[in-house]
Parts: structure tokens; sequence; C-alpha cells
């Protein structure tokens, strides 16, 4: 479900999307905090790559989105995971610079909902920095949707293979400060 808020100084809007997902809240994460491999699964991202720790929990990504009609839009985002004791994951982000968005910032949050299921919201805000901005307002919305989609496409084939997702889970665990835990369930 998409939800879009008007937000003054922003020609388009807050784009809000919450979609159901039956894996755990940590196995969708474990799956968005795989930044060097978002390409390879997410629409129009030819490019993901860590370019910078900043901490455990902390790094900027360079990424690069193609677009309809326009060049790519290359970019680098802070992406900062934080946890809370109700067992909500969420990384926010905010972009450092880019070729063409003036400002974008956002952030996933995944909340369990049962016990091998979760709600994913997924918040953007963008202020485009090019002309005739409205035009494509529709196509980014549209590729926003698409990134969700994958996100919960790539969880869903992954949680059944869990070989495949352990790296992802092991990563996850031990940025949360977890290494611990993750070698006593090796």
């Amino acid at each position: 479900m998409l939800v879009t808020e008007a937000v003054d100084g922003y020609p388009w809007p807050r784009a809000r999307i919450y979609q159901r997902v039956d894996a755990s809240p940590r196995q969708v994460m474990a799956v968005f905090f795989d930044y060097d491999n978002a390409h390879t699964f997410v629409p129009n991202c030819t490019k993901s790559r860590i370019s910078r720790e900043i901490d455990p929990r902390t790094f900027d990504v360079d990424y690069v989105v193609s677009v309809p009609v326009l060049p790519s839009e290359c970019y680098t985002a802070r992406n900062e995971l934080s946890s809370s004791e109700d067992g909500v994951l969420k990384v926010k982000w905010e972009v450092l610079h880019a070729t063409s968005i003036k400002e974008s910032r956002g952030n996933l949050v995944v909340e369990p909902l049962g016990a091998e299921e979760s709600i994913i919201c997924y918040t953007n805000l963008v202020k485009p920095g090019v002309c005739g901005a409205s035009l494509i307002k529709g196509i980014a919305m549209g590729q926003m949707k698409d990134t969700v989609n994958a996100i919960v496409g790539r969880v869903v084939e992954r949680k059944h293979d869990p070989k495949a997702l352990a790296p992802e889970m092991e990563r996850l665990a031990s940025a949360l400060g977890e290494t611990a835990l993750a070698e006593a369930r090796k």
C-alpha cells in the first residue's frame, strides 16, 4: 500500500510503502543490510557498493540507478542501522551527494507481525534537481514500489535456503553487537 503526504518545499510527496512479508524482521533486514548486493536484485539499480564504513551499523553506499528518459542517477547515501527492544529494526538514510537529486532521506522500518511475519514501512522524501521533475514523479513512485517488492521477493527466496541467507544474517548479528551469539549458533 502506497501512502503519500505533501511536504512544503518539496515538489514530490513523502512516500510510504507498507507491505507484509512472510519472514522475520531479521531476515528482511539482513537482506536490505547487504548493501553491496542490492544491485543484484533491485530493479534499475546497476551499482551498489559500500564506499565507507563509519561504524558497524553506519555505511556510506554508492548507488547508480537507471531512470527512464534521463541519465542514470549516481548518489552516495549514508545508511544507519538501529534496533529496539521490541524487535523493530530500522535503517535510515540520507543522500550525501548525487548527480541530480538535491535532497533525499528516508528509512526502512521492519516490525514483527507474528512469529515469522513482518510489516515493512519504506519511507522516502526526495527533492529532485532536474527540470521537469513532475513528469517523472510517477516513474519514481513506481520505482519505490518495485524496490520494496524486490526486497520482499529476495527475502522470501533466500529464507527458504538458510545456507544462502546465513552470511547476511551473520553480518546483521555482528552489526547489532551479537557476534558471540552468532558464533554460538554455528
